[in-house]
């Protein structure tokens, strides 16, 4: 076959395969045009999914008869008029293409009237073809109605997805402009039903909590950071209410909700050990920057940007996270009422103390910190212990005028929680999770580990992977004061950080192979950090053991120094609870 020249029709519908990817994507364009249009209220419909019918109507500048028939032929905009206005760009559409290929796979009317018409324009179009143009009785703005989408193109309207999901997908594109434009009113119709009204706001919190009402002003902390020409703005959600899905991660560029995976990993990355791995934030994240300095001309439904530069954009984005994180000192909760009496009293199957036996009793410490570990008694006296007082009274350790700390520890629950006082609530600390992240931040910021040599070198049978690891990167086991040799299949350790007891090197040992297996795919400050974590486990004090009212004050005064309220592996160390809560509660 010769090269030619194919007929517009065929190109339409071929450009129609970038710009109409499911309903959801003609919903995109549609509003997209509205905004740039200037509008302050758009109303959206759409019937079964958007297959059947899609419609999009605003207050904007509208259109007049002439500029109808313009609009619907392919590559005309009102955006740009030279190459020079791409590096400036601050509208949504800006091809030109949109409009035209919707039109050349369905069948559409288009109505519309500017504000110096008495009567609008309307103009009906099939498969591209405009077959009827008249004039209305209508307001200011412009209507778009589509029917039967991809109608003449059915090899590949088959692969639109059920009504359901083409509806959930209009749904999520909804909520982004909702989210992203807080000083437009919009309406949202599904099969008859209204699912969204909201009015246009000042409040972008107010907009956010219309959008997701599941979440409450207290969930949701504001990120308000600057550097350069560069501006971030917004809201991020607490780490205890993150989700199993990216999916209200929402990242704006220059207004322009954009998915580019490298972002949502920034907010990730600054959350840091906040996140339990698994689990994503809310975010509704504006990146405000120079127009120079991004292309948006790199996607066809222009849903992804090219940075001039990348790096400094992510690093950005980690630290407003980051930032906005820091100097958070507990989890919050509301306390519920229980649906009734007899839930009330339920008790969960297996929610009984429970008690570390060891027979040690030893001291454990990084730089000058130190808690006594005072363990070994017998299974008679633990039971009799705990069945006398599950709950342990502290006595007032000192004028509160005189205290270090602002929490006044006030007991002990099953040698496992402690409870203290705040000056507006009830805070509980996991005295485990605690003293973990305190030797985790002292062990980071000292980066010693002094060896201690065995009097009995402990020998640990390895597997081939293992052995694979060591041969490659057991070096790194002298920086955290470890000497071992291999003397295939085992490994010979004879000597151990002074910090970690011999009974637990073992288990340490092959969580730091594991770790260092992943050197490479992970950044080599994470394996770091995960290196730590693990041994800071390992020294930490346990559920059961009892400490003295001196070191839980020690620990306590301590904790009110990091940064994160959580383990370094993500699990939370405080909650609090506040007296407004509880007295919501009890009805006082």
């Amino acid at each position: 076959m010769r090269i030619h020249e194919l007929p517009p029709d065929i190109v339409n519908k071929i450009a129609a395969g970038e710009v109409v990817t499911g309903c959801y994507s003609v919903v995109k364009e549609l509003v997209e045009n509205a905004l740039d249009a200037s509008a302050t209220k758009i109303e959206i419909e759409i019937r079964q999914g958007g297959k059947e019918y899609i419609r999009v109507k605003d207050n904007g500048s509208g259109m007049t008869g002439e500029e109808i028939l313009v609009a619907v032929k392919p590559h005309t905009t009102s955006k740009i008029t030279r190459l020079d206005d791409l590096d400036k760009l601050r509208s949504f559409g800006f091809r030109g293409e949109a409009l035209s290929t919707i039109a050349s796979v369905s069948r559409i009317r288009v109505s519309s009237k500017t504000t110096d018409s008495e009567l609008g324009q309307q103009a009906e179009l099939s498969g591209g073809v405009v077959t009827s143009q008249t004039t209305v009785a209508d307001a200011v703005g412009t209507s778009i109605e589509v029917f039967d989408l991809l109608f003449n193109t059915p090899a590949r309207r088959k692969f639109l997805k059920s009504s359901l999901i083409e509806a959930r997908m209009v749904t999520e594109t909804v909520q982004r402009f909702m989210l992203g434009h807080p000083s437009v009113s919009f309406v949202y119709r599904r099969d008859g039903e209204t699912a969204y009204t909201v009015m246009k706001t000042e409040d972008m919190l107010e907009r956010v909590l219309n959008v997701y009402p599941d979440l409450d002003r207290e969930d949701l902390l504001t990120v308000d950071y600057s550097e350069d020409s560069l501006k971030i703005t917004g809201f991020i959600s607490m780490p205890e209410k993150s989700r199993g899905n990216r999916l209200r991660e929402n990242l704006f560029i220059n207004g322009r909700h954009v998915r580019m995976p490298l972002l949502n990993f920034a907010v990730e990355r600054g959350y840091g050990e906040s996140l339990i791995k698994g689990r994503f934030p809310s975010a509704i994240l504006f990146i405000d920057i120079d127009t120079s300095e991004i292309d948006v001309n790199v996607h066809p439904q222009k849903l992804e940007v090219r940075f001039s530069e990348t790096q400094p954009v992510i690093s950005a984005i980690q630290r407003a996270v980051r930032e906005t994180l820091r100097g958070r000192k507990s989890f919050r909760v509301t306390v519920k009422q229980p649906e009734s009496y007899e839930e009330a009293r339920e008790i969960p199957e297996g929610a009984g103390p429970q008690v570390n036996e060891r027979s040690s009793s030893r001291t454990v410490g990084v730089s000058g910190y130190s808690l006594s570990k005072q363990t070994g008694r017998s299974r008679t006296e633990a039971f009799e212990d705990f069945s006398k007082e599950r709950f342990r009274q502290l006595g007032r350790r000192q004028e509160r005028a005189n205290r270090v700390s602002d929490l006044e520890p006030v007991g002990v629950l099953s040698e496992r929680y402690i409870l203290a006082r705040a000056e507006d609530s009830l805070v509980i600390i996991d005295q485990h999770a605690a003293h973990e992240r305190i030797l985790f931040d002292q062990l980071k910021v000292s980066k010693r580990f002094p060896s201690q040599y065995l009097t009995s070198e402990i020998e640990l049978r390895l597997d081939d992977m293992e052995i694979e690891t060591f041969r490659e990167k057991g070096s790194h086991f002298n920086d955290f004061g470890f000497q071992a040799e291999l003397a295939d299949p085992l490994l010979i350790v004879k000597a151990i950080p002074q910090m970690v007891s011999s009974s637990s090197v073992p288990e340490l040992v092959r969580e730091i192979l594991d770790e260092l297996r992943l050197e490479g795919l992970e950044e080599p400050g994470k394996v770091f950090d995960n290196i730590l974590a693990a041994i800071a486990c390992k020294r930490s004090i346990r559920t059961g053991d009892r400490l003295s009212i001196e070191e839980i004050g020690e620990l306590v005064a301590l904790l009110e120094r990091i940064e994160r309220p959580v383990c370094p592996h993500g699990r939370p160390l405080i909650m609090s609870i506040s007296f407004k809560d509880l007295d919501r509660f009890f009805d006082r």
